[in-house]
């Protein structure tokens, strides 16, 4: 898998603490939060990251994103899916350019 510009800012936080704020990444990076979201995705889908649900959504920069997710617990513990709710669509990657593409 190739790592974009958010994913691989992500891990160089991961490895510097045990745990990671998007906000806190957002305001030292600039990188967008819609870009940090996705990368976090990727990132807990390769159960390289645990994304805590609730801190998510308390995160205010991250609820509109959060809020158009539903989060579901899958096959293993410390793994999550991303689940759009409001309309078809799917994840496309791009670097530093994730987005959602409706069908």
């Amino acid at each position: 898998m190739k790592f974009n510009t958010s994913d691989a800012t992500i891990f160089q936080f991961l490895c510097k603490n045990e745990s990671i704020n998007l906000y806190q990444i957002h305001e030292e990076t600039k990188i967008t939060p819609a870009d940090l979201f996705f990368s976090a995705v990727r990132l807990a889908e390769l159960d390289m990251l645990y994304i805590r649900r609730e801190e998510l959504i308390r995160s205010k920069n991250f609820k509109e994103l959060a809020l158009k997710y539903r989060w579901d617990f899958v096959n293993r513990p410390k793994r999550w899916k991303a689940v759009f709710l409001d309309e078809p669509g799917e994840l496309t990657e791009g670097d530093n350019n994730a987005s959602l593409d409706s069908t």
